[in-house]
């Protein structure tokens, strides 16, 4: 669960302020919680993620 939500918050806040929040170093955060999402393979592919009402 840490790894998602360090990986979340990273998105929209400085790497220094969620290992603060999380209480990490950036170089653990580096190391153990930063993931590579399908969202990111997606953006670097240039495709757009389309939302399905259901």
């Amino acid at each position: 669960m840490r790894a998602i939500w360090q990986t979340e918050l990273q998105r929209e806040f400085p790497l220094y302020v969620v290992c603060y929040w999380l209480g990490n170093s950036p170089r653990i955060a580096q190391q153990s919680y930063l993931l590579v999402t399908e969202d990111d393979f997606a953006k670097a592919a240039g495709v757009q993620k389309v939302m399905v009402e259901g």
